[in-house]
């Protein structure tokens, strides 16, 4: 259980999403319940508010009566373990970011923009989705205190910056374990965007590939249960199938699929860009899609992994986790 230091107003509910207004003047804070944990933004809407003293230093208490907390003290990635220690819930970096910027979406394709919008803004800004294109973003400095305060110190970077475009966003959230998959982002690479959490809020979109508006290169990798009933199968055929949503063209890029080491709530850029960790090539693929609804919309692709279905199948495994990467990760449309 999260705290909130004070008393919450009535909030505005749209379907997952409850938001609750003014929770300190011009500031918005948005829960969204997920499958496997919940999203957690505060959403500052302007320099005054900025100034408010409770950002000089976010506390929150955290509380479990079976769970204890640990923080991780180079990616500030925060721990729930059981008896066993084995991790159960866990807090990515927490990360910030403001409303500059591009959104990104299919052209000739209008953003969708929820009906409570009309009445409440807030649930309509671009940036709810993560750092836009050219936006302005930094990781949050965070410590643990010993009565198990996650204690967050958003500071000046960002918030007293001159070319901040308010809303800001500040997002620590929790996730459970039942999803396992993290964006490795080359641009903050001691960051942790486990299970998607707070590179946007709580997206379900992997990143792949580079874009020169803000230099960010992305790969993501996925752990996949692997069933004791496909031990020493014969494997005819394997494919791993993804939804391309957006493509910074209709040229076809080429990516390719890796088997790595297993995802976790610490798997960072600095410390998955290795070959120990991108451990056996797998194959690769060339499309583009997503990036103009009449000529390549939105498409499911998939690409042959056989060999590594074949190889976990063989050796009898309980897990396999695959990476994708872009092949030309300086290639702009890639």
């Amino acid at each position: 259980m999260v705290q909130w230091p004070g008393t919450l107003p009535a909030p505005v509910v749209d379907g997952p999403r409850a938001l609750y207004e003014n929770v300190r003047p011009g500031i918005d804070l948005l829960l969204t319940a997920r499958d496997s944990g919940y999203g957690h933004v505060l959403i500052v809407h302007d320099k005054q508010a900025a100034a408010d003293p409770l950002l000089a230093e976010l506390d929150y208490l955290l509380s479990s009566p079976d769970l204890t907390f640990r923080m991780n003290a180079e990616t500030k990635v925060v721990s729930a373990l059981d008896g066993q220690g084995v991790e159960m819930a866990v807090s990515p970096t927490p990360f910030m970011w403001d409303s500059a910027g591009e959104a990104r979406h299919t052209v000739d394709e209008a953003p969708a923009v929820p009906e409570a919008a009309k009445d409440h803004p807030a649930l309509g800004l671009a940036a709810l989705a993560g750092p836009l294109t050219g936006g302005h973003a930094a990781p949050v400095d965070a410590e643990l205190a010993a009565d198990n305060t996650l204690r967050m110190k958003p500071g000046g970077r960002i918030l007293n910056d001159p070319d901040t475009v308010y809303p800001v966003f500040v997002d620590p959230s929790f996730t459970g374990r039942k999803t396992s998959w993290a964006t490795l982002y080359a641009r903050y690479p001691d960051s942790s965007f486990y299970n998607g959490q707070n590179f946007n809020d709580g997206t379900n979109d992997a990143r792949v590939g580079y874009e020169s508006d803000t230099n960010g290169l992305s790969r993501a990798a996925f752990n996949f249960e692997f069933s004791s009933k496909l031990h020493n199968a014969a494997v005819k055929s394997a494919y791993l199938r993804t939804l391309q949503t957006y493509s910074y063209s209709c040229s076809a890029r080429q990516y390719e699929v890796w088997q790595t080491g297993w995802v976790s709530s610490s798997s960072t850029w600095r410390n998955t860009n290795n070959s120990t960790f991108w451990a056996k090539y797998v194959n690769k693929e060339s499309n583009g899609h997503g990036y103009r609804s009449g000529t390549c919309p939105d498409k499911w692709v998939g690409i042959n992994i056989w060999s590594a279905v074949d190889d976990a199948a063989k050796n009898r495994w309980n897990a396999l986790s695959l990476g994708l990467r872009a092949s030309n990760e300086s290639d702009t449309y890639s």
